[in-house]
């Protein structure tokens, strides 16, 4: 009976070990299927590869070559006859052009000469006037300094001391007006020094204006020639 208990027990234990080892392997081949399944349901990144660019960049013509070019090309399909008569053609309008820019400036030249010529007569008119009004002045400082002398040479002439004194105090007197009307003299001098310098700046800038004009007239002569 106690035989029949042991062997009972052993072959539960057997069994029990039997469906561990059974749910164990169970567990392995349903994590392998999950690994299996996950791995086969996943789309790998696609990777981009750009293309190079192997075209050969064509470097584009300045200006000039496409001037040269498009003349080139007019005189392939011209013919000689059209080409001269184009080009003479051209040259008149050029011309024309030009000689209208170098009017243009022989006006402005005519114009800023006119604005030095106003300016001269005002300031010719100015001078005239304040000369008018010096020489006056410079006559009575003239009889003034004559009239000093005199008496200078009277008093040494005379012997007796009252005399003297008297016209010692005459020429005193000669002497202040005489002063005062050199320091109106010079006031009025002045006036006609700075009238003399701005008539000298202005004619200087007229002779410029001159030279301007006949460098203008000049170049106008050689385009009327260009085209005889």
């Amino acid at each position: 009976m106690e035989d029949n208990n042991i062997t009972n027990q052993n072959n539960q234990a057997t069994d029990q070990n039997l469906s561990e080892t059974n749910s164990s392997q169970k567990l392995t081949s349903d994590s392998s299927l999950n690994v299996s399944s996950g791995t086969s349901g996943t789309n790998p990144e696609p990777v981009v590869i750009t293309p190079k660019n192997e075209t050969p960049s064509t470097p584009i013509p300045s200006e000039s070559e496409v001037d040269e070019k498009i003349r080139l090309a007019k005189l392939a399909m011209e013919g000689p006859e059209r080409t001269a008569r184009r080009e003479q053609h051209e040259k008149t309008l050029e011309t024309k052009n030009q000689e209208a820019e170098l009017k243009k400036q022989l006006a402005e030249i005519n114009k800023n000469k006119e604005v030095l010529e106003l300016a001269w007569i005002g300031l010719d008119t100015d001078r005239g006037a304040i000369k008018n009004l010096i020489n006056p002045i410079i006559d009575k400082e003239s009889k003034l300094e004559q009239e000093e002398t005199t008496l200078e040479e009277q008093e040494k002439a005379t012997v007796s001391a009252r005399d003297k004194e008297a016209i010692e105090k005459k020429r005193q007197a000669i002497e202040t007006a005489r002063q005062a009307v050199e320091k109106e003299k010079w006031i009025y001098q002045d006036r006609l020094f700075k009238i003399e310098d701005q008539i000298k700046d202005n004619t200087n800038a007229y002779q410029k204006l001159l030279d301007e004009e006949e460098g203008v007239l000049q170049k106008m002569e050689k385009l009327k020639q260009s085209l005889i």
